[in-house]
């Protein structure tokens, strides 16, 4: 590795906004009107028709809506709340939590170094992490017990990136194995293990399929982020930010939020069948 300090880990707390995927500033960027661009203010106003009856309704607590054409911004607006029970109003720059829209920008990290040389997809992902060269994978034997045999194959990153390198979020076939190492569910955001050493862990467990087998979704993405940082000498959120985010204008993208910006953050709920809004929870049990 070539840092030592403890990198950020699995649960980011991104801004949910098209304009920084666009390199444009929400506050720098051109408005115009929708007929100058070719779209109708009267079909953009359903928009606004729709979205209030989604909070009137008890669907959503709040919600931040842009529309944009031709790099120009033609529709902005906020609907109902950023925090329900405070009764503080959602705003257009208020910061949500995309989860594993990650995935996305790792792999599109993982791309970027394939352009510049740095790792070859195809290659098996043991040549950057040795660990992953040789792994194993539990099969079911029968009376709710399983066995552990080799993988049929080397873990390619191009598996990682397709979600079929077998790796599921430790609750598979050897659940208990996975539970015993502390490696379970999405949430890593209270560990202070960097990501290389977590994943590190990972490649002693049996997995849930052969390499190739079937669509499994998990940690994948996790171990992306510590090829990520092998390849380019770099911790992942100072590689992701260099690289993606300040290029592209994304200034409010952070895998831990400043207490700057904390003012900003959406709260989370979750919607119970035939109940109202309920706040989720903090840590793991985040929905």
């Amino acid at each position: 590795m070539a840092h030592a300090r403890p990198s950020p880990r699995h649960s980011p707390l991104l801004l949910l906004g098209l304009c920084m995927a666009l390199g444009a500033p929400a506050l720098a960027q051109e408005r115009a009107t929708p007929e100058s661009v070719g779209m109708s203010s009267d079909r953009l106003e359903r928009l606004t028709e729709v979205w209030h009856d989604y909070i009137e309704s008890g669907a959503l607590a709040g919600a931040v809506i842009r529309v944009q054409r031709d790099g120009k911004l033609v529709y902005e607006e906020a609907f109902g709340y950023r925090d329900m029970e405070a009764g503080d109003a959602q705003e257009t720059d208020d910061i949500f939590r995309i989860a594993s829209q990650t995935k996305a920008i790792v792999s599109a990290a993982i791309m970027i170094l394939q352009e510049e040389g740095k790792l070859v997809i195809q290659h098996p992902v043991g040549l950057y992490l040795p660990e992953f060269m040789e792994t194993s994978v539990a099969v079911p034997d029968g009376d709710d017990g399983y066995s552990v045999v080799p993988a049929n194959r080397p873990i390619t990153i191009r598996d990682l990136l397709t979600h079929t390198a077998g790796v599921g979020y430790g609750g598979g076939v050897a659940e208990d194995r996975w539970a015993a190492e502390g490696i379970q569910g999405w949430y890593f955001a209270n560990r202070e293990e960097p990501i290389r050493e977590t994943v590190r862990r990972m490649a002693d467990l049996p997995f849930d399929a052969h390499p190739g087998e079937r669509f499994v979704y998990g940690y994948s993405t996790d171990i992306l982020g510590a090829l990520v940082e092998v390849a380019s000498g770099m911790a992942l959120d100072e590689y992701l930010a260099s690289r993606i985010f300040e290029p592209l204008g994304m200034r409010d993208t952070h895998f831990y939020l400043p207490e700057t910006k904390r003012d900003r953050l959406s709260v989370v709920y979750r919607g119970l069948r035939d109940g109202p809004l309920e706040r989720s929870p903090e840590g793991s049990g985040m929905a």
